[in-house]
């Protein structure tokens, strides 16, 4: 009889100390949505929709996405807080317009999402990691296969309007005048 007190006793102490150790681990590192959640109050951001910025006028306009991710993508900050604002520009003369995108954040890679209206009918292309510093157009069109993504350098009258309106643009994206940026955040690592 005192056997099977003691192995009952050395139980409830197991059950006690597992139900202990699992109370440490929930508080000591809190599940991925209470961090995010805990970061967006911190920040005040309730989505990632864009927000148009007071800066925006019909020649040129400034979109902000801001957002929380955990786990925290690379540039983000050590809550997973990140954003990223977009300048916007369409440039040039019927039928060769171009939308001109000046990306300013400190994510290391971008997602992104355009979308391509042609025809009547509207295409959704993603790119999952573009990274920084680079200056791309988007080309090679084909029906609606999603275009790449290419090195180029800026005309003149474009590099011009970076450097002076977006100087600390970290990347540029210039596509046809009908794709359009919809959506943009961190990349996750």
């Amino acid at each position: 009889m005192r056997r099977g007190r003691v192995v009952a006793a050395a139980g409830t102490v197991l059950g006690l100390g597992f139900a202990a150790a699992g109370l440490w681990l929930a508080l000591r590192d809190p599940s991925p949505d209470r961090r995010v959640a805990d970061c967006r109050n911190d920040h005040g951001v309730s989505s990632s929709a864009p927000t148009l910025s007071e800066e925006s006028s019909d020649e040129r306009e400034n979109r902000r996405w801001a957002d929380c991710t955990w786990p925290r993508p690379r540039g983000a900050d050590e809550d997973g807080f990140w954003k990223v604002t977009v300048g916007w520009r369409q440039w040039g003369e019927a039928p060769a317009t171009v939308n001109v995108y000046a990306f300013t954040t400190t994510c290391e890679d971008l997602a992104m999402r355009y979308n391509h209206a042609a025809s009547g009918s509207r295409t959704t292309w993603r790119y999952d990691e573009v990274p920084n510093g680079q200056i791309l157009w988007m080309g090679g069109f084909s029906g609606h296969r999603k275009p790449r993504l290419m090195a180029r350098s800026l005309p003149f009258e474009l590099e011009d309007w970076v450097t002076k309106q977006h100087p600390e643009a970290d990347l540029t994206i210039v596509t046809d005048v009908n794709t359009t940026l919809t959506n943009v955040g961190c990349a996750p690592s």
